[in-house]
């Protein structure tokens, strides 16, 4: 059975190939040109597909001995008196102008005649109730009403509640005259009830045609017509059919609605569920960083930062006792959220198993090892990441009273309370881990503390902060934070405070440690 085949007319090479990627975004990539398309409709292939392309006249003509059921798109720079006969002497019936012709407009729209047949096709199950206390006249309406309709009869009012109450029935034709209660006083019973208040009723008359008659049907007792016996077989079967065809799309609506709301409660406990994995993974990645009583021990005053953009964070900061040496790291890996978190326990983990082998290492040494552990678990047999760490690393020698730094993209900044100046510390334009940097070789740089000053640490989610302008904090406000009366905590609160005047989302995580050390 040869399926409906969209066939586009374009003479237009350049809208030709704009479509033809859009197509390729569809998935809907057959194109026919000429000649070719009396081969590809003879060979039977293309009458199984759903679009292709036909780019000129001689393609629409061969359409026609072919037998196919296709439908043709003719695209137009304008439409005029002579396109209009072209188009008719084609025999093409749809067209659109090129400028406003969208493929993704046209799935839209096949999807809602898909929704609308679909529809339709249940139109033929309906129930229409009719009452009225003449029995001819009920037999006159059944006899006018289609034939695709299931009809059930009542002549009065009691009778017809109870057929309702007793069925599933989607339309009422009312009568208002009947011998026990009239047509109103049904409607209202029907109203009130919420199991029927949803059933649409028409009311049928031969007497009350004044207007506030009407006015009351309709917007008192909720009907949504009014018809004048004798009734006319083409204006009731018009209108009944309209009318259900409406209440067949709220039903379909309501349907999705409530398949919508089952998923969407079926997602909201899922992402509860992932919620809560987040918030416990979480948990655990704070119980791996060090405590701060840890830095009271080591630090006369500082302030830390650590601020997650998604609950788990990329970033990390550790401190490491190993008795005279103590190892002060600050880290950003690759990412944030989960996969930042996992990178971030893995890198933590190593750089603590590497101090633990020999607390003689210096900085460089730390993270030469970690450079070459990260690329070997990075670059296994099974798997390739490009994923990597940016990281300082500070070795504080207490019994020297000498700091020994090396950093990958990251440094120790400096600042000289005394002179008001600032230094870098050091750093190395590579990122830990990945497989292009496998044979550099880390260097470090050693100096002596001075008791006048204050450090700091901090990854790219400090400087590359954003305003709702789009500008980035940038290191020159970062520094301007500090101030030669100020000690490391109340440094750190400068900061915290023009980051928060700054006032935006936060784009990436973000972590800062300003100290200064207990023996300086």
């Amino acid at each position: 059975m040869n399926q409906k085949i969209l066939c586009f007319f374009c003479e237009d090479a350049h809208l030709r190939a704009n479509i033809e990627q859009e197509e390729l975004v569809l998935n809907r990539n057959w194109i026919v040109k000429g000649k070719e398309l009396i081969e590809e409709l003879e060979s039977g292939y293309y009458k199984n597909q759903h679009v292709f392309y036909l780019t000129d006249q001689q393609s629409i003509d061969a359409l026609k001995p072919s037998q196919t059921n296709a439908s043709v798109i003719c695209l137009l720079d304008q439409l005029d008196a002579q396109t209009a006969e072209l188009m008719q002497r084609l025999e093409v019936q749809s067209f659109a102008l090129k400028k406003k012709f969208s493929l993704k407009r046209l799935a839209e729209l096949e999807r809602q005649q898909k929704f609308i047949n679909e529809v339709d096709e249940r139109q033929k199950d309906f129930t229409v109730l009719i009452v009225d206390d003449v029995p001819s006249n009920l037999i006159m309406l059944e006899h006018q009403l289609n034939d695709s309709y299931n009809i059930i009869k009542a002549q009065d009012g009691y009778t017809c509640i109870d057929k309702v109450l007793n069925n599933h029935v989607d339309l009422i034709i009312l009568d208002i005259q009947l011998p026990d209660i009239d047509g109103y006083k049904v409607a209202e019973m029907l109203k009130k009830n919420v199991l029927t208040t949803h059933i649409p009723i028409i009311f049928l008359t031969a007497f009350n045609k004044e207007t506030i008659q009407v006015e009351k049907g309709i917007k008192e007792l909720g009907a949504i017509d009014y018809l004048y016996k004798p009734i006319d077989k083409a204006i009731i079967n018009a209108k009944v059919s309209g009318f259900l065809s409406i209440k067949n799309y709220q039903s379909s609506l309501h349907e999705n609605y409530s398949v919508l709301q089952q998923q969407s409660a079926l997602l909201d406990e899922k992402n509860k569920a992932l919620q809560d994995n987040i918030n416990y993974a979480s948990g655990i990645q704070k119980l791996i960083l060090p405590t701060l009583d840890v830095f009271e021990q080591i630090f006369n005053s500082y302030y830390l930062i650590y601020k997650p953009k998604d609950i788990l964070s990329g970033d990390f900061y550790d401190l490491i006792d190993l008795g005279d040496k103590k190892v002060i790291v600050v880290a950003d890996c690759t990412g944030h959220g989960v996969s930042g978190a996992l990178l971030t326990m893995t890198a933590q983990t190593m750089i603590r198993n590497i101090t633990a082998e020999n607390a003689a290492f210096s900085s460089a040494e730390i993270l030469q090892r970690l450079h070459q552990t990260l690329s070997e678990f990075f670059n296994s047999d099974e798997t390739f990441l490009n994923d990597g760490v940016e990281l300082c690393i500070v070795c504080y020698d207490q019994q020297n009273n000498k700091l020994d730094v090396c950093g990958a993209n990251s440094w120790l900044t400096i600042f000289d309370r005394k002179t008001g100046d600032f230094k870098k510390l050091m750093h190395n334009k590579v990122t830990v881990g990945q497989s292009i940097y496998s044979d550099y070789s880390f260097t470090s740089e050693t100096i002596e503390v001075k008791e006048h000053w204050l450090y700091m640490l901090s990854t790219d989610g400090i400087v590359d902060h954003m305003n709702q302008r789009g500008e980035k904090f940038m290191r020159k406000q970062l520094l301007s934070c500090f101030n030669a009366g100020l000690s490391a905590k109340e440094t750190g609160q400068q900061i915290h405070q023009k980051l928060q005047d700054w006032n935006t989302a936060q784009i990436d995580d973000k972590t800062l440690l300003v100290f200064e050390l207990l023996n300086q």
